[in-house]
């Protein structure tokens, strides 16, 4: 296996793991499995989201971001760093700095982008974020009720 796997691979898997193991000790609403629904909703909704908006934002930006399938697993890596970042990071402010240089630096890095990529990039997967996080709590929110 290459570094175009293995890089992304294992910041994904430890970012993973601080997710996984953060929402064990914090979970939401006392519940882990709804603490480890929450995580894995919003990875997956952040990454398939992800891919589409980049691969639009390419389109109309003339950007390429290489093969889907090491895409997939880039963005993964890209979306879960900075939520396990951010997860632990217990001033809102600070974690979304911090948020943002994670974005700047791994799409950077991993995408091997220009600075004017990497900002369209930025800004389409902050927003991408915002978006997975309101349709995470409404998701969330909608299974609570459903089973109460």
């Amino acid at each position: 296996m290459d570094l175009e796997f293995k890089v992304p691979g294992i910041i994904f898997g430890v970012s993973l793991a601080v997710l996984i193991g953060w929402a064990c000790i914090y979970p939401a609403q006392d519940s882990i499995g709804i603490a480890l629904l929450a995580v894995t909703l919003s990875l997956g909704v952040n990454v398939i989201l992800g891919v589409v908006a980049l691969f639009v934002a390419a389109a109309l930006f003339n950007m390429s971001f290489g093969e889907l399938r090491s895409a997939y697993l880039k963005l993964g890596a890209i979306f879960a760093a900075p939520a396990a970042a951010t997860s632990i990071i217990p001033n809102a402010a600070i974690g979304w700095v911090v948020s943002l240089g994670l974005y700047f630096g791994l799409l950077s890095w991993l995408f091997d982008l220009d600075g004017k990529d990497v900002l369209i990039s930025t800004i389409v997967l902050a927003v991408v974020r915002w978006l997975t996080l309101i349709v995470t709590v409404l998701i969330l929110v909608g299974l609570l009720h459903a089973t109460n």
